[in-house]
Formats: structure tokens, sequence, C-alpha cells
């Protein structure tokens, strides 16, 4: 988990952000399946995209230890890759502003 949370502190791309999940998926022993809703190891219920690109869910063995780890540590690590990338989609927005405004308002 430490290593997932430095890599999504240091993400400078929403790709970094998406490898930072699936590395933590593979390293607690899962695996990332592209858009499945189903698996016959078990899936999590949750989209491992967030709300762009294709549709990645974490795959992990039924009653697992690695289960356990995904069941416990994946919420808040999507909370913070959804915070990441509210983060860098809010950067880049303002780094497009012209240098005289701030997020398209005249500065004062």
């Amino acid at each position: 988990m430490y290593a997932a949370t430095r890599a999504l502190l240091g993400a400078v791309t929403e790709a970094d952000v998406a490898r930072a999940v699936d590395d933590f998926v593979v390293s607690i022993g899962g695996r990332v399946q592209p858009g499945l809703l189903r698996h016959r190891d078990g899936v999590t219920g949750v989209d491992l995209a967030g709300d762009g690109g294709p549709a990645r869910h974490a795959c992990v063995d039924a009653f697992s230890v690695a289960g356990l780890l995904l069941e416990q540590a994946l919420p808040d690590l999507i909370v913070d890759a959804d915070r990441a990338l509210r983060r860098l989609r809010t950067r880049s927005r303002f780094a497009l502003a012209p240098p005289d405004t701030f997020g398209g308002q005249e500065a004062r």
C-alpha cells in the first residue's frame, strides 16, 4: 500500500494513476482483467478505471489472503486515485489558462 500511495503522489499523468492501482493489485497477488463483471476466480465490484478509460476489474482467488487484502485496502486506494486524478485535471486546466488569469478568471 505504501508503494501505491507513493506512486499516486508522484503521478504526472492519468496513466500513472492507473498503473499505480494496477501494480497494487498485482503486488498483493491479484490480476487486473479488462471489462469483466464476473470471473471464475472472483472479482471485486469496483471498476478500477474510475470515470475514464476502458473498464478494468481486480481478480483474486476466492477466499484468499489477496482477496482479504484487496477488500481492506482497495476502497481507500480508489479514493486516493480519484483525488490524484482530480489534482492532475485541475493542474492541467490551470496550466492552459493565460498568464494573467487564474482558472479563466481575471487576476485581481
